[in-house]
């Protein structure tokens, strides 16, 4: 490092603190440096030089962790910028002049960092810009003793539980293995939770289920993942070739006053009868590899939802997304296709499914990320298209118009009808997200905005970041720390949902302090869009009735889903089953130990619950109301487009360049309206 003091030495080239500071400082022969008299359990107090507010009306104390490299060189500079306060300001706890007193553990300062700080006196309004500030010689550093942060409940946080943690099926044995939930919302009234079991009589095969949550917290119900033909659930094995995973995917539509979803699973529906019905899957594509295994490949069936009865009923029969309309050829592998990819629905209404495809189809050459466009009834919206080659793990999201896909590092962008709008690299937020495959970092999105957001952990970082793009300026971004700096269990892997107003739930999985088994926590943030910002809404909290330090309580493989009013947290892993976590895991009769990787989910409050504001699927609701005023004039309020008649049954004309409400002076004998869309 080459300086030898901040921001200078005393008197170096002739500059003695005492003379240079003696603008901004009434006593600068008394001392120009802030001192720091204690730091304990993360509350930092301290003392100021009384500032000259002639010359420089305002002071902006800088906390900086001191540079671990320039300590081993006896020196004291500053290294990472921990965050700032205003002496006597809205921060500060000591009404005293001049005397500080400051809770550091909202900062970003880990338990055992040292700590500094820099005084810039400024006459600006605003900011400390160079032209009008000057920065005083820093602190002497002081280790500061902020205590590590353990989570709390979510009661902690100011929140609420809906539905307490709950089981989506208790299966007799331990999970086969990479059985995890997907979590979805279905307008803004259903949560939709997704899990694996065992297949009916069996305790080796593998069947999917949803769960079907209300919001509100009323009972649910737990339905079948997949219906045979004819229409009935479908308990069996439908699986050829792989018992335990991957875990299966399920999306509804967001839209207010929706009622379809859609489930997908790696699948091997043509293999089993309740599925074939008109002989369906015999079109000349061999779904048995050369070696005579079963194939298995990306499935997908939509529903729509009684919302009164929870009842499902088929849209369309079990469908190869990516492949299902091949004719000829034969299956390159057992796993033909794999979600790997994710499925969601846009914001017309028609989805997206897309896969890791090895079919070799659409890339010869290797695996490739193939998306699909349909419409709940089967459709094909558009044929099935390479998005970009390699690897794909549920790193797709869509916004108001469109949808995402982010396959390694790069970003796709498209439009509802699947035209390529753009592309961008996750680089430019200037956080080393992985670029793998996606299994630890997670996108997400909401029909009703343009912002695409990303959470991950950096390398080999402790904590858990997420940026957050403008799709129609994905130039426009910006980033933030969610775990807090206190929070010092290690960091796995992450998850993300939005809601309709750019809040998100962020969720990862953490070992913290005391604990012996890895626990998911949670984390409420808000983007401002305009600013692009992010303000947290909650501090970490852990989500989930069952955290405990002992007795084998486990949360790993957590899915988030949320309204403008709840959130749904699912995971899997060890639990109490009656929600007492203190007495320890429940117990598997079989095998003496806890039962293992039990899917699981809860339900409660969203910190700032607001209305939703994305348009229905029934479309918008027309009104027109007329409100006479006293000076002879109307004023008119409606939705959608306002027209205007002379009579009732006249010929009605729009009225352009018109907003509701209006004013209008009526004219005429009388004078009608109607909205239309």
């Amino acid at each position: 490092n080459a300086f030898a003091a901040f921001p200078f030495p005393d008197g170096e080239s002739g500059r003695a603190y005492e003379t240079y500071y003696a603008g901004a400082i009434l006593d600068p022969a008394s001392g120009v440096v802030p001192t720091i008299t204690s730091v304990v359990a993360g509350i930092m107090n301290g003392t100021l030089p009384a500032p000259n507010t002639t010359n420089y009306t305002r002071n902006v104390v800088d906390v900086y962790v001191v540079d671990p490299k320039a300590v081993e060189k006896g020196l004291n500079l500053p290294g990472k910028y921990a965050g700032s306060f205003v002496e006597g300001g809205a921060g500060d706890q000591d009404t005293a002049a001049n005397k500080f007193k400051v809770d550091l553990r909202g900062m970003k300062i880990v338990p055992g960092d040292s700590i500094a700080l820099a005084v810039t006196y400024t006459a600006a309004a605003l900011g400390t810009p160079g032209t009008n500030s000057l920065t005083a010689p820093l602190s002497a550093a002081v280790v500061a003793d902020v205590p590590i942060q353990i989570p709390g409940s979510i009661e902690s946080a100011g929140l609420s539980r809906i539905v307490p943690d709950k089981a989506i099926i208790v299966p007799a044995n331990d999970a086969l293995g990479n059985w995890e939930p997907n979590a979805s919302v279905l307008g803004n009234s259903m949560f939709l939770i997704e899990g694996s079991t065992f297949a009916a009589g069996t305790t080796d095969k593998q069947r999917y289920v949803v769960a079907i949550q209300p919001v509100n917290g009323s009972p649910g119900k737990t339905v079948e993942g997949f219906y045979a033909d004819d229409s009935t659930p479908f308990t069996g094995e439908i699986n050829g070739s792989r018992q335990n995973g991957n875990p299966g995917r399920v999306a509804g539509d967001k839209r207010p006053d929706a009622t379809a979803y859609v489930v997908g699973a790696e699948a091997s529906p043509h293999n089993y009868v309740e599925f074939n019905s008109g002989d369906r899957w015999n079109k000349g594509y061999d779904r048995t590899t050369a070696g005579g295994t079963i194939s298995r490949y990306g499935t997908v069936q939509a529903f729509t939802l009684d919302p009164t009865t929870l009842t499902p009923t088929p849209l369309s029969k079990a469908l190869d997304s990516a492949n299902g309309r091949q004719a000829t050829g034969q299956v390159a592998s057992d796993q033909n296709s794999r979600f790997g990819g994710d499925i969601t629905f846009l914001s017309n209404g028609n989805y997206v499914s897309l896969v890791e495809d090895r079919s070799l189809l659409l890339r010869a050459e290797g695996n490739a990320a193939v998306a699909t466009l349909l419409k709940p009834d089967g459709t094909v919206v558009k044929e099935s298209f390479k998005v970009a080659n390699g690897d794909q793990w549920a790193n797709l999201a869509a916004f108001k118009g469109g949808f995402a896909v982010r396959n390694g590092s790069d970003f796709y962008l498209y439009d509802n009808d699947g035209n390529a709008t753009g592309t961008f690299n996750q680089s430019t937020s200037g956080v080393a997200f992985s670029n793998g495959r996606g299994d630890g970092a997670r996108i997400a999105a909401h029909i009703n905005s343009p912002y695409l957001f990303l959470i991950g952990k950096p390398g080999n970082e402790q904590v858990v970041k997420i940026a957050a793009w403008d799709t129609r300026d994905p130039q426009r971004f910006t980033t933030f720390d969610v775990s807090e700096p206190a929070f010092v269990g290690n960091v796995d892997r992450a998850n993300v949902a939005a809601d309709a107003l750019d809040r998100v739930t962020a969720s990862w999985v953490s070992s913290p302090d005391g604990y012996e088994q890895q626990q998911v926590a949670a984390r409420v943030l808000a983007l401002n869009g305009e600013t692009m910002t992010f303000t947290a809404l909650t501090p970490s909290f852990f989500p989930f009735i069952n955290a405990a330090k002992t007795g084998d309580i486990r949360s790993v493989g957590m899915t988030v889903a949320m309204t403008t009013k709840q959130i749904c947290v699912a995971a899997k892993g060890e639990i109490n089953l009656e929600n007492k976590p203190a007495n320890g895991a429940t117990i598997n009769a079989n095998t003496g130990s806890p039962l293992k990787e039990v899917n699981f989910f809860t339900v409660f409050s969203h910190p700032a619950p607001a209305e939703d504001p994305t348009p229905s699927a029934k479309g918008v609701l027309l009104t027109v109301s007329v409100q006479s005023n006293a000076d002879g004039s109307i004023t008119v309020t409606w939705t959608g487009n306002l027209l205007s008649a002379e009579t009732p049954s006249g010929n009605y004309q729009p009225l352009l360049g018109v907003t509701s409400p209006s004013t209008f002076q009526p004219s005429g004998t009388a004078r009608f309206y109607r909205a239309q869309q």
